[in-house]
């Protein structure tokens, strides 16, 4: 079980590649803008190789949530039955086209679970600090990026975006009459644009803005160009009422779980899995940080945290279940133990075939893990059921045991094989989706073939061990039967 990676879901082949582009912080639009061209024309080259078929590019990305310094890019794959590469290959590809960009950082990645653009490795540091926060968080940045588990590694807090603070002298303002609603009103013309008006052409209504030309102001000094007219209509200087001093921030203060919080987050490296990145993070954060700084997970981490927890609980709930059922089928808490011992069988042939498929532990196989409880039960049922009835009959313990086995032989091999042909198929799958249908296939096909060939032996054996002293349901009805007879009898010769 050590042995097999743990993972959210398999790398799917959806069909689209995403691709991450970071500037520095304050890149401007202009500039980022040309960068995506320089990534345009990495990218054009590729829609001839037979694998790419079109591609879209959006800066800044998410409309600006992320910041002016970014950009997104969304390239579509040719349909599975035109191109002979599977995704995980072309993004290999993409990866050299877009290496070495000057200016910029580019991540190209998978879509993660259900579909989702964001990163699959999301850590969160959370504190009472964001200096100290920050300090731990650039540590395990570090300690992610040598890694061989991921790439790309950022944190969302970083204090080295440029800000201008305006600070009015109010007395001096006061005296010449200029208001600090005007002082503010002119300064979002100048800089940022505001809306006055609209006007309508052929139907449809625009936005009228008025801003200043943009190429006048590079740096706080262009700020005096800027004229604002007192009370007795003379022009002075928007310096000469303010004072502007260039401070470094943060874009953003993240919270997370009412505590300040900054987030670590990666690309998985080609062969990696989550569970293994998170298990590395997790041994670090144990080693360097110390008591006051939590850790938790968000996004795609998330929630293979909370499968990792409930799979426990499923499986013990549907062992639980399975028990409940043969126990009330044989009227007996002894013999469903016998049957519950195919589930080993079949869990240990599941994790086999994992490894010699070279596959994950994953949400669909542990799904199939689950459906493996109620499959390979079947084969005890069969032996323990007939095993009772033989000894309804009055046929000698050890003889019933061996002629139960031997005349089940035939019905636990054509169901076993037909479950195993029906396996087949899903391994062998290709197109949208196959890696899903693998997982669950080398399951259910591993798991049942091993639990058949193993527990034709190991059944007959643990009946013989565990069940020498138990009576079957059927000798119970004989017993009463038996009784109500000789009632009958008595009271018919006392009559």
């Amino acid at each position: 079980m050590q042995q097999v990676p743990a993972q959210l879901t398999p790398s799917e082949d959806r069909g689209v590649i995403f691709a991450f582009v970071r500037g520095a912080d304050a890149t401007s639009y202009n500039r980022m803008a040309a960068n995506m061209d320089i990534v345009e024309d990495r990218i054009m080259p590729l829609l001839d190789k037979g694998f790419l078929k079109s591609f879209s590019i959006q800066s800044p990305a998410f409309g600006g949530q992320a910041g002016d310094q970014t950009g997104f890019v969304i390239m579509i794959l040719e349909d599975w039955n035109q191109r002979d590469v599977t995704a995980q290959e072309a993004l290999g590809e993409v990866r050299k086209a877009l290496a070495g960009i000057p200016d910029v950082r580019v991540f190209p990645f998978m879509p993660g679970f259900r579909g989702g653009s964001s990163e699959p490795v999301q850590f969160v540091l959370g504190g009472s600090d964001y200096p100290e926060l920050q300090q731990w968080a650039e540590m395990l940045k570090l300690e992610a990026e040598n890694s061989p588990l991921m790439e790309g590694a950022e944190i969302n807090y970083s204090e080295k975006t440029p800000e201008m603070v305006v600070t009015i002298d109010r007395q001096r303002a006061a005296e010449l009459g200029i208001s600090v609603a005007d002082i503010s009103d002119t300064l979002e013309v100048m800089l940022g644009g505001k809306t006055e008006t609209t006007f309508v052409e052929r139907g449809e209504e625009y936005d009228v803005y008025l801003r200043g030309d943009e190429n006048s102001f590079n740096n706080a000094s262009d700020l005096s160009q800027i004229y604002m007219r007192t009370v007795s209509g003379e022009l002075v200087t928007l310096d000469a009422v303010t004072r502007i001093d260039e401070v470094a921030s943060s874009i953003r203060l993240s919270h997370y779980n009412k505590q300040k919080a900054i987030t670590v987050t990666a690309n998985l490296s080609e062969g990696a899995t989550l569970g293994a990145a998170l298990d590395f993070l997790d041994q670090k954060a144990i080693e360097l940080f110390p008591s006051d700084i939590s850790v938790s997970y968000s996004g795609e981490s998330k929630d293979y945290k909370e499968n990792q927890s409930s799979i426990l609980v499923v499986f013990a709930l549907a062992l639980l279940v399975a028990y409940l059922v043969l126990a009330a089928q044989f009227e007996s808490f002894i013999n469903p133990l016998v049957v519950m011992f195919t589930v080993p069988m079949g869990v240990f042939g599941g994790f086999l075939g994992m490894v010699i498929m070279e596959q994950g532990l994953n949400i669909y196989s542990q799904i199939g893990m689950i459906m493996l409880i109620g499959m390979v039960t079947k084969n005890g049922i069969l032996i323990v059921e007939f095993t009772n009835q033989l000894r309804d009959r009055g046929i000698e313990f050890e003889k019933a045991v061996i002629d139960a086995s031997a005349r089940r032989l035939r019905p636990i091999l054509m169901t076993a094989f037909t479950t195993l042909a029906g396996a087949i198929p899903l391994i062998l799958s290709t197109g949208a989706g196959y890696e899903s249908r693998v997982a669950v296939g080398t399951v259910i096909f591993f798991g049942m073939g091993f639990a058949t060939l193993v527990t034709l032996f190991v059944i007959p054996a643990m009946y013989r061990l565990i069940s020498a002293s138990t009576q079957s349901p059927g000798h119970v009805e004989a017993e009463l039967n038996k009784e109500l007879s000789h009632d009958v009898k008595s009271r018919a010769s006392h009559g």
